[in-house]
C-alpha cells in the first residue's frame, strides 16, 4: 500500500498540533474524513486542511465507509476505548492515545486488537525517539553487560496549571505514567512484576518497578518544580552507564573506561512534543508492511497492566502485583 486514506475522529487542539501537520507532511497520505461535534471544530479543520474531507458528526458513520483505510483518534482519553473498538470493529488501522480505561471492554479491545491484522498503534513518543533507539543499541552491546537499572526524571511545572482538584492530579499522575514507564518497559522487554508509586497525591514522588531478572526501573517525577521543564533518562549496566536528555537528544555513556557521547535528535520542528513525528510516521510504515510498530496491543497490554497495579498502589499506598 502507497496511498492511505485517513479518518480522523476528534479535531482538538492535540490532532491539530500534532496529528495535522505531522500527515500534512506525507505525500501519499490523504484525509478523506473527520468526524467533530462541533460546527467550529469542523471549520477550524477546514482551515487547516482544506476543503477535501468530508466532515461527520457521528464517528460511526465516517466508520462506515469502505474507503477509509486508517483511523487517528485524538479524543478524551475516557471516550478513547469505546472509539478504538467501534474501529477495530470497522476493520480499520487505527492510532489512538493511551490511557485507555480500566475496564473489561478495554481487556476486550486488547485481545480483539491482538488477534487482527489491523495496525493497532499506541501513541507513546518517547518509544521512538531517536536518542532512545540510541540508548537502546549501547544496552546491547556485550561491553555494557546486563542492564540492572533504568532511571526515567520527569520535571515540570504542570500541577500549577492543570485546572484540576486534588483528587484528579493524583489520578492525573498515574495516567502520565504511561508515557514514562514506557521506555523503561522499551528497554527490559517485558512485564514488571511488582510495582510501587510513592507521592502521586502530592504530585512530587516516584514509581518503582521491579522485574523478575533483578531489573529495577524507576519513574521520578515532580510536577510542581519552578525549574525548566525536562525528561532524562539513565541506564546502569554492569560494565557501563548511559545518559540522555530525551528533549535535546544528547547522550553521555562510559563503558569501561572509555567515554563517548553523541547527540541524536527528533525530528523537527516538534508537532505537539518530542518523538510525535516519529510515532505518526511508524503508524503509516506499519499500515505500508515497512516494519511494525513497536507500540502495539502486547506492548501497550503491559503498559495497561502496569498502570492498573500503580494505581491499586496508590490507593493502598504498598507494592502491589502486576497482573
Amino acid at each position: 500500500m502507497t496511498n492511505i486514506r485517513i479518518g480522523l475522529i476528534g479535531f482538538g487542539s492535540w490532532a491539530r498540533k500534532a496529528y495535522a501537520p505531522a500527515l500534512i507532511s506525507d505525500q501519499d497520505i490523504e484525509i478523506v474524513a473527520v468526524a467533530a461535534r462541533t460546527d467550529q471544530t469542523h471549520l477550524a479543520a477546514r482551515e487547516i486542511l482544506g476543503t477535501g474531507f468530508q466532515s461527520y458528526t457521528d464517528y460511526n458513520t465516517l466508520l462506515e465507509r469502505d474507503d477509509i483505510d486508517a483511523v487517528m483518534i485524538g479524543m478524551p482519553s475516557d471516550s478513547g476505548t469505546d472509539t478504538a473498538q467501534a474501529t477495530i470493529n470497522a476493520d480499520k488501522h487505527v492510532f489512538f492515545e493511551p490511557p485507555l480505561e480500566d475496564s473489561p471492554l478495554t481487556e476486550k479491545l486488547l485481545d480483539q486488537a491482538a488477534k487482527s491484522d489491523r495496525v493497532f498503534h499506541a501513541d507513546l513518543e518517547l518509544r521512538y525517539l531517536p536518542c532512545v533507539d540510541t540508548l537502546l543499541k549501547i544496552t546491547e552491546l556485550q561491553d555494557f553487560g546486563t542492564v540492572q537499572f533504568i532511571h526515567v526524571s520527569l520535571e515540570n511545572d504542570w500541577a500549577h496549571h492543570w485546572d484540576l482538584d486534588e483528587a484528579e492530579l493524583t489520578r492525573m499522575v498515574t495516567g502520565l505514567s504511561t508515557w514514562y514507564i514506557d521506555p523503561i518497559d522499551l528497554l527490559v522487554g517485558h512485564a514488571a512484576q511488582t510495582v510501587q508509586i510513592v507521592g502521586a497525591e502530592h504530585q512530587v514522588g516516584h514509581a518503582r518497578l521491579s522485574f523478575k531478572d533483578g531489573v529495577e526501573g524507576q519513574w521520578q517525577f515532580n510536577l510542581r518544580s519552578t525549574n525548566e521543564f525536562s525528561v532524562k533518562m539513565k541506564v546502569t549496566g554492569e560494565h557501563g552507564e548511559i545518559q540522555a536528555d530525551l528533549l535535546s537528544g544528547e547522550c553521555h555513556w562510559n563503558i569501561g573506561s572509555s567515554l563517548n557521547s553523541g547527540t541524536s535528535s527528533c525530528l523537527q520542528p516538534v508537532l505537539g512534543f518530542v518523538g510525535m513525528q516519529e510515532s505518526v510516521r511508524a503508524f503509516l510504515a506499519a499500515i505500508r508492511g515497512e516494519k511494525p510498530t513497536q507500540s502495539g496491543p502486547g506492548v501497550y497490554s503491559r503498559i495497561h497492566n502496569t498502570i492498573k497495579a500503580l494505581g491499586k498502589s496508590q490507593t493502598s499506598n504498598t507494592e502491589t502485583t502486576v497482573e
